[in-house]
């Protein structure tokens, strides 16, 4: 065994090994359980408070970080920003007025401590308002003008009269709620700034309009069809016109007038309907008179020319008495007017089609008939004109008359006559050999000669009958030899 230095004491366990539990690490964090501290919420219980009122809570935590957040009556209200220094508002408006209301305060630091501080306060959710006298939107002429606030609220302590571009206020703090203004059209117009007992606050929007100048009355528009109407310009329009009048005012027209021949036809400021009724003979003479909100008066005198005539038809196809045929046939007219045509329509019985002045008309069954066009001006004036026609689609009775017999054989020239007729008469009764034309006659006896030896040994004949209105027949085929 090794010598022991003086002093030093050695203790040897046989083999036994000795282990003690490794110590924690002096940087490991320790967990924050220390919740956020609210030293005051910023609200005091039975504190009068407005819909938006602003209160600024004072709150700590060991960390350094927290977030707040505001429930009202226990409902979820806002969330505000992490570290949030600046003051805090409700936002109350949707809740009844003049009854408690409990404000709490939430604080959550880091670790999800969390501390929450509740302040009963006395809501008034209601804001002031109030009326203006002269009303919202009055029409006024530069000068000094009194403005009165009435059916302003008891809880009402200070009332601003407030222009926005300079940040000027005039201000009274008990009534009477009575302010001086000195209009000009350069002066800003002012609104009033109404605050109450709880610190509620709203504004009360005049809309003053300063107008030293009359109404200018630039035309007037005819809607259908669309015509300008210049003061002074004698201008064609119909019997029927609606008219709408294009004035230029800084304020809104209060009244206006339309005068027909010197009546008073109408006060409607929006349009006007003239009628027949309203005007004799081709001439007329519109006044407009116009006041607007600050009393100003401006007339205009309007020269009409009235179209009361339609257009003139000169011409319709097919002719009078026209036999036509098929399912329907092609018609068209021929219109004029001064001042123009805008449609065409054309009737037979119960079917109607309109837009071009070509247009198709059904037939229907045999015998006349009758349809009518109809001729439409851009005032709407209408002139018609009927036409008859004949309808004719049954086809001519045709046969052979003095003819050789089928299959015969002919060595000489033959001479073949036909039997035709129709209730509109014949036209023509053609001779075809071998499916050609050879002959052609237009008189009744319809009479052909045949010559043998300008076809082959074998051939065919066929008479063919055309009726006035194009009908055709075809009689039977015979077969000739030679």
């Amino acid at each position: 065994m090794a010598r022991l230095r003086k002093g030093t004491i050695a203790v040897v366990i046989g083999s036994l090994s000795l282990t003690a539990t490794t110590p924690a690490h002096a940087d490991e964090p320790v967990p924050d359980t220390t919740p956020p501290v609210i030293t005051s919420t910023g609200l005091t219980p039975g504190q009068l408070v407005g819909a938006y009122k602003g209160f600024k809570p004072i709150v700590s935590d060991n960390s350094g970080t927290t977030q707040m957040q505001v429930l009202l009556n226990g409902k979820l209200s806002m969330t505000m920003p992490v570290n949030w220094d600046g003051p805090i508002r409700l936002n109350a408006k949707a809740l009844p007025t003049d009854t408690d209301l409990d404000v709490t305060l939430r604080v959550k630091d880091p670790a999800g401590n969390t501390t929450d501080a509740t302040t009963r306060v006395h809501l008034d959710s209601s804001l002031p308002t109030a009326t203006p006298s002269p009303a919202y939107g009055t029409a006024m002429e530069s000068g000094p003008v009194t403005i009165t606030l009435t059916d302003v609220p008891d809880d009402v302590t200070k009332i601003a009269m407030h222009f926005y571009s300079t940040g000027q206020d005039v201000i009274r703090t008990e009534g009477p709620w009575t302010f001086q203004w000195d209009a000009s059209e350069q002066s800003e117009i002012p609104y009033f700034i109404l605050t109450d007992r709880a610190g509620n606050t709203n504004n009360v929007i005049t809309g003053y309009i300063v107008d030293n100048d009359p109404p200018v009355i630039e035309h007037l528009s005819n809607y259908i069809p669309q015509i300008t109407l210049k003061p002074g310009t004698t201008t064609t329009i119909g019997a029927y016109a609606t008219l709408t009048a294009v004035v230029n005012d800084k304020s809104r027209l209060s009244r206006t007038e339309w005068w027909v021949n010197g009546v008073l036809r109408a006060t409607n400021p929006d349009e006007f309907r003239l009628t027949p009724d309203m005007t004799t003979g081709t001439t007329a003479t519109i006044e407009l008179r116009v006041w607007d909100g600050a009393g100003h008066p401006a007339s205009a005198i309007f020269p009409l020319a009235i179209d009361r005539v339609g257009p003139s038809i000169s011409n319709i196809t097919p002719d009078a008495m026209a036999l036509v045929r098929g399912t329907s046939f092609t018609t068209t007219v021929v219109a004029s007017d001064p001042n123009g045509v805008a449609d065409f329509t054309v009737y037979s019985g119960s079917d109607a089609a309109s837009g071009n002045s070509q247009q198709q008309v059904p037939t229907g069954r045999d015998g006349r008939l009758t349809y009518t066009w109809q001729a439409t001006d851009r005032f709407g004036n209408e002139t018609s004109a009927s036409r008859t026609v004949v309808v004719d689609n049954t086809k001519p009775a045709l046969a052979f008359g003095a003819a050789p017999a089928n299959g015969a054989k002919l060595t000489k020239t033959a001479t073949i006559t036909a039997t035709a007729s129709d209730h509109n008469r014949i036209a023509k009764v053609q001779m075809l050999v071998n499916g050609k034309i050879v002959a052609t006659d237009t008189t009744p006896g319809y009479r052909f000669v045949l010559n043998p030896a300008k076809y082959g040994r074998t051939f065919t004949v066929q008479l063919r009958a055309y009726d006035k209105a194009g009908n055709v027949s075809h009689s039977s085929t015979r077969t000739y030899h030679r």
